[in-house]
């Protein structure tokens, strides 16, 4: 609507044509709310694009552990005195053992061992047998019981 003054300055009241409200806002801005998509459709394209799914990754390995210290074994053949002493002094055995039984040292490096027949005692470390400690009767004394020190001292047999 405007004012449109006459010749003799009367007011006249004049209609401008303008588009009803619905078809300006429909022809000045396109529709903002987007066309309704079906979930599946949707998923079904999500999980296309990305393609097969990844496999797993491979378990870490965690790293080996250190091996333990080979057993050593005393296999008695003949009866003997056997005694085993840690560095404080302690006696873990000290005994006679009777010819058959078997003593499976703990595996600890400050043991030390003394025999009273060294000729009927056999040692074996990890499973392999060691020569004799001595002679039939002979005493031996301070024998580490450790690993490493028994297969320098005494041959594998």
């Amino acid at each position: 609507v405007a004012w449109q003054g006459g010749p003799e300055g009367a007011a006249a009241l004049a209609v401008v044509p303008t588009p009803p409200p619905a078809a300006a806002e429909a022809s000045a801005a396109p529709d903002a709310t987007p066309a309704p998509v079906e979930p599946s459709v949707a998923a079904e394209e999500v999980a296309a694009a990305a393609g097969p799914p990844a496999p797993a990754a491979p378990p870490v390995e965690a790293a080996p552990a250190p091996e333990p210290e080979p057993a050593i074994l005393l296999v008695l053949t003949a009866d003997s005195w056997v005694e085993v002493r840690d560095a404080s002094g302690t006696a873990l055995v000290a005994r006679v053992l009777k010819a058959g039984e078997r003593y499976t040292v703990p595996s600890r490096a400050d043991l030390v061992m003394t025999v009273g027949n060294a000729g009927g005692v056999a040692l074996s470390v990890g499973g392999q047998a060691l020569d004799p400690l001595g002679a039939p009767g002979e005493i031996v004394r301070g024998v580490p019981l450790d690993a490493a020190a028994l297969l320098e001292r005494y041959r594998p047999l």
